[in-house]
């Protein structure tokens, strides 16, 4: 007589579980996944037991020392790091489930595993695929080692995805005992994904307590670069106003809320800093944010931030076209760029299968920066821009370095206006490009001071509103630039 699937199941769970060593205790187990059967809570009893056995356990070893543990190999098979719940398979007495393995001989590999005998004591391994086996690099297990508390990363996508191949996410839980992995599908548990504020499937969360960072990408170092920023504590970005700049709590367009949560979810806090009335800046700050100002800066306003910088204080600076802006210009004179008073037009041909216009430059061609080294192969779009102009001559105490660049197709209209209808190219007195839209450098200064200032200079503020952060690379660039700018300042800095 077949058993029932949840019969079968349960029991390739239970063998599963780490602890379950004696008849007792798997009794007990069986009589919790019963009694929520015969409530009628099905979807409970499999969650409650089958998910715990398989996904949230992933980092326990499975029963050692035992042979019907060994693969056709010959190797042990000490992990099952993920289960493909989605596809369990039932034939007569068997219950199969394909799972990425780790095996102490022949590294990661994806099999399929299969209970073959009712009383459990018996499985069946079929290689399908192996992986080379994964490690981390000193200065993962280096930040590791800091910890003090626990730790959970949260890995968000599909289920069926959890058994594609081995990530190197899975090798975190065996350099301490603090970490855990924990893998969630958002449309089965979409409150959590909600509370993380995840919005891709793919997503990582790193999380302690009541603090959560999500990581930049699903490398190592995106991974232990959000581990980083989660031990460092949380920061604070003062975005300045009382010139026009963009609205923080607007949800429209052109308004920066979405940026304003992405920065609340990386750790960040964000306040504003009317700087007319304060004429300083206010101790703790991480960085301050020029956000697109609509009118000038006063001389006073800029010696603070010229005095904040060079004593190793950090600004990131969005522009936007046709705003003249002396003061703010003159201050990014002073570290060897000039802010052109242009519009940045690119006709790239590459643009057409995004469907934006030449007013938006679609920047393929980065720098050096480690704000744009995981960029490589990824769009980023800077609507309606203006450019800048690192010079020649170096100046003490200064480096600067491009980090954007437009096409061999775009120039730049010279002393534009918002009230021009036409822009073509005029020779003799507009620039052909390639040309600099994004720029960043470092200060250090004078009388022996050792701090290094930073600055990051966008021609556009549109890049980071609500309507063009999530083109492609944009948000990635906004928050590597904020992280950046962030490194090597402490929390409680000035």
């Amino acid at each position: 007589m077949r058993r029932p699937w949840f019969v079968t199941i349960l029991a390739v769970a239970i063998a599963l579980l780490p602890g379950c060593r004696t008849n007792q205790d798997v009794g007990s187990v069986v009589r919790d996944f019963f009694q929520e059967v015969n409530k009628g809570n099905l979807e409970t009893a499999k969650s409650r037991f089958l998910a715990r056995a398989l996904i949230n356990k992933i980092e326990s070893p499975l029963l050692g020392g035992q042979n019907y543990l060994r693969d056709s190999f010959g190797g042990w098979i000490n992990r099952i790091i993920r289960v493909d719940l989605e596809n369990v398979r039932i034939t007569g007495e068997a219950a199969t489930v394909t799972a990425v393995i780790g095996n102490t001989s022949h590294g990661y590999w994806v099999g399929d595993v299969s209970l073959v005998k009712e009383d459990g004591r018996e499985w069946k391994i079929n290689r399908l695929g192996k992986f080379p086996e994964l490690s981390l690099s000193e200065r993962t297990t280096g930040t590791i080692k800091e910890l003090k508390n626990d730790v959970a990363i949260y890995v968000f996508d599909r289920v069926s995805s959890f058994t594609e191949v081995p990530h190197v996410v899975d090798t975190y839980p065996s350099a301490s005992p603090h970490l855990s992995v924990k893998y969630v599908d958002p449309d089965r548990q979409p409150t959590v994904a909600k509370e993380f504020g995840v919005r891709t499937y793919g997503t990582i969360v790193v999380a302690a307590g009541d603090r959560h960072v999500e990581a930049r990408s699903d490398t190592e170092e995106g991974i232990t670069d959000a581990l980083v920023r989660m031990l460092k504590g949380p920061r604070t970005a003062y975005f300045i106003a009382g010139h026009g700049e963009r609205k923080l709590d607007s949800a429209d367009r052109y308004g920066f809320d979405r940026i304003i949560k992405q920065l609340g979810n990386d750790n960040y806090q964000t306040q504003s800093l009317m700087l007319m009335q304060k004429m300083a800046i206010p101790p703790g700050c991480t960085m301050v944010v020029i956000a697109g100002p609509q009118n000038d800066y006063l001389s006073s306003e800029i010696d603070v931030l010229r005095k904040y910088v060079q004593g190793g204080g950090r600004a990131m600076i969005m522009l936007d076209v046709g705003v003249e802006l002396p003061n703010l210009a003159r201050l990014l004179s002073d570290w060897n760029v000039t802010a052109r008073n242009d519009l940045v037009i690119d006709q790239n041909s590459a643009a057409q299968v995004f469907g934006t216009s030449p007013t938006m430059p679609l920047i393929v061609k980065y720098g050096t920066n480690p704000i744009v080294r995981q960029l490589s192969g990824r769009a980023t779009l800077f609507p309606f821009s203006r450019s800048f102009e690192i010079s020649r001559e170096p100046r003490p105490g200064v480096t600067v370095d491009s980090i954007c660049e437009t096409s061999g197709n775009s120039y730049d209209v010279t002393d534009y206006n918002p009230t021009m209808k036409q822009v073509p190219f005029r020779p003799g007195k507009d620039l052909k490009g390639p040309l600099n839209v994004a720029v960043a450098g470092s200060v250090w200064g004078g009388g022996g001071r050792k701090a290094e200032g930073r600055f990051v200079a966008l021609g556009t503020s549109m890049i980071a509103t609500n309507s063009f952060l999530d083109f492609q690379g944009n948000r990635d660039f906004i928050m590597n630039s904020i992280d950046w700018l962030a490194e090597g300042v402490s929390p409680n800095a000035n």
